[in-house]
């Protein structure tokens, strides 16, 4: 459970909001979202702003308020957060708001550690990335490329 840092009320007519700031290599943070209907069926996708992937929170509700834990490793970026409030039911889902979260960069902490987790997860990321890359340099050694020429000028690049 992380300190309420970020705090925005939304609505049936504001269906957008931008939060206070938070640092870069803060953790523990946390954003409280009121005004929101049924708040058993809500939970949030995090990203930073213009990345391609997501981190996926289950909220808790406190009252009529509901809490997002911002994954951590998002503020080590120090790139702004998007956090899309996400309904979801067994049938459908849909992105029913969204919250923007400015990051304040800063240098990192000499005192900033990795908990196991945390290293765990990179080195599986790393390890997802580097077979990938073995991957497609196997493809790509395997391609052989030649020059086809039509008798007319015209040359096409073809593979074997």
């Amino acid at each position: 459970m992380g300190e309420v840092r970020a705090q925005v009320v939304l609505g049936d007519s504001n269906r957008f909001a931008t939060t206070a700031p938070v640092h870069q290599w803060d953790h523990g943070i946390s954003i409280s979202v009121t005004g929101i209907d049924n708040l058993s069926f809500w939970n949030a996708h995090f990203a930073n702003e213009g990345r391609g992937f997501s981190l996926k929170t289950v909220g808790r509700t406190s009252g009529k308020t509901v809490i997002f834990d911002i994954p951590d490793i998002l503020l080590v970026e120090g790139e702004n957060i998007m956090c899309y409030v996400y309904r979801e039911n067994t049938t459908s889902g849909y992105t029913g708001y969204t919250i923007r979260i400015p990051v304040i960069r800063r240098a990192k902490p000499d005192t900033t550690t990795y908990t196991p987790e945390q290293t765990a997860a990179f080195d599986a990321l790393m390890a997802e990335l580097q077979s990938r890359i073995d991957a497609f340099e196997e493809i790509v050694g395997q391609i052989k490329i030649y020059a086809v020429d039509d008798n007319q000028g015209n040359v096409t690049l073809k593979t074997k």
